[in-house]
């Protein structure tokens, strides 16, 4: 179950690029039909962990928050179950209405980015973790998490420039997806094609080359 399970917990960090919308329910395939059943009869947090992912995927908001609230109230230290759990949080805050509106949705926002920084400082050399932080800070980009999402873009960045083949090829795209993200945000668009094309030749998940197909419309004003 390990690989398939870090295949989704990669590609489920995507799904995030919906924070400031409405987030509609995704059907789940018919594999997806049969993973949920086995995630469903296991017990164990790793289990746990994966169906709350395949839930958030899919924006099944309040089924995965039924799912991650049990772990980490049982499991503190569970960097995963934590960093998902605050990824889904900020899915709630977004439902709200824009970004700081009103002072529940800020305590909201301010909780989702605080567990997932307190994901981070459990584990931060694990790359979902790192994936989820990129991502949602640069999504959320309030209370520094932008900056935050640059510092741990850079830190992949080192990882890969030391070990290229650290990571699994998808991974790899998947990460330059997110970071091609990041450069836009702050303006790069040259450096973020150029990640888009690094993406492209790694990229084999249909999701990936959808994201990255999408974030090169966006860059081209599309």
């Amino acid at each position: 179950m390990k690989p398939y399970t870090t295949l989704i917990a990669v590609a489920a960090v995507m799904t995030l690029a919906g924070c400031a919308q409405t987030f509609p329910k995704l059907p789940l395939s018919p594999d997806e039909q049969q993973y949920e059943k086995q995630l469903q009869s296991a017990a164990d947090n790793d289990a746990k962990v994966a169906l709350g992912q395949l839930y958030f995927m899919k924006n099944e908001i309040d089924r995965a928050d039924e799912v991650l609230s049990p772990v980490v109230a049982n499991d503190p230290t569970n960097a995963q179950a934590r960093a998902w759990h605050g990824a889904n949080d900020c899915k709630r805050a977004a439902r709200r209405g824009p970004w700081l509106m009103g002072m529940d949705k800020l305590y909201m926002v301010k909780d989702c980015l605080d567990q997932i920084e307190a994901a981070y400082k459990l584990a931060p050399q694990d790359f979902t973790v790192q994936m989820v932080r990129m991502e949602t800070g640069q999504l959320v980009d309030k209370f520094g998490s932008l900056d935050r999402a640059i510092a741990t873009q850079a830190q992949v960045e080192q990882l890969l420039k030391t070990n290229p083949e650290a990571l699994p090829a998808e991974a790899r795209a998947q990460f330059r997806v997110t970071a091609a993200r990041i450069e836009r945000k702050r303006g790069n668009a040259e450096r973020a094609k150029a990640l888009l094309d690094e993406a492209k030749v790694d990229a084999t998940v249909p999701t990936t080359q959808d994201s990255i197909a999408q974030e090169r419309r966006l860059l081209a004003g599309g």
